[in-house]
């Protein structure tokens, strides 16, 4: 599975995790991504599974599949400290199932 990112800054690392068809693009719209690299933070968007570029294996997907595909984001790009999740809509509901199913990788500094 390829996942479409986007990485912009540097410091500690936060993933913005978008709602239902949601592109990268829309949180540069929204100020969020300029505004947190401005401030020291290593910001990374992404586009989920069946929103371009990413690739769209099945047209059924779970919270739980895309849960994993940002536990493997997360395990590719091997940050040296846990990201901050930030989540819209579907996208929170995704980080939500990320911490309930692995919550040893991820501290407090994790919950946004």
């Amino acid at each position: 599975m390829q996942l479409g990112a986007e990485r912009r800054g540097e410091g500690p690392p936060v993933i913005l995790v978008g709602g239902t068809g949601m592109p990268p693009i829309a949180w540069e719209v929204s100020g969020l991504t300029a505004a947190l690299a401005g401030n020291g933070f290593d910001v990374i968007g992404y586009a989920s599974r069946g929103v371009v570029p990413s690739d769209a294996p099945s047209p059924q997907c779970t919270v739980a599949d895309l849960a994993e595909d940002l536990m493997s984001l997360i395990d590719t790009l091997a940050f040296d400290q846990p990201p901050a999740l930030v989540g819209y809509s579907l996208g929170s509901f995704t980080i939500e199932h990320l911490l309930s199913t692995c919550p040893n990788k991820f501290s407090a500094w994790s919950l946004w």
